[in-house]
């Protein structure tokens, strides 16, 4: 819903078939991507790797943007002490103590995915790695070139008077 208001997909992602209601590219991405991740299957030593595999990427894809905002939360607080807020954290030391024990505890979780099950056949320590680390980087390069893409697109539009 946020990224059709932003429109950060672009007007095609959330078009509605015209018959029967649904988002049918998006869910013929979404069928695409998923066939990609089911094939991704066959690289694997075993069902039991690829599911842990994916459940790593997914887990460490959701954690990145935590990694940045608690880091954030310290800068913002100390650079615009000032600037009006919806919520405060109350006093000197709980604004210092509490995005650091979260940080560091997302920090614990993505260190731990990097800890290979030993019930599972993962392949060697560095090609199990490898995999967590490059899907990681392919997952940010590609929500980074879509974000910048929509952005132009969205200068563009509203320059030339669109929305």
């Amino acid at each position: 819903e946020a990224s059709r208001e932003d429109n950060l997909l672009g007007d095609r992602i959330g078009k509605l078939h015209p018959v029967w209601k649904t988002p049918a590219f998006a869910l013929t991405v979404q069928a695409i991507i998923v066939t990609v991740l089911c094939f991704s299957t066959f690289i694997s030593p075993s069902v039991a790797a690829a599911y842990w595999m994916l459940t790593a990427l997914t887990t460490i894809t959701y954690f990145i943007p935590y990694l940045v905002m608690f880091p954030a939360f310290w800068r913002l607080r100390k650079t615009q002490p000032d600037t009006p807020r919806s919520f405060k954290i109350p006093g000197k030391v709980l604004p210092a103590i509490l995005p650091a024990l979260g940080f560091l505890s997302i920090a614990f979780a993505v260190a731990l995915l990097f800890i290979p099950p030993s019930q599972i056949d993962m392949g060697g320590y560095f090609q199990y790695a490898g995999k967590i680390i490059g899907g990681a980087v392919l997952a940010v390069v590609v929500a980074e070139y879509i974000y910048h893409r929509a952005q132009k697109r969205n200068a563009r539009l509203s320059m030339a008077g669109g929305k």
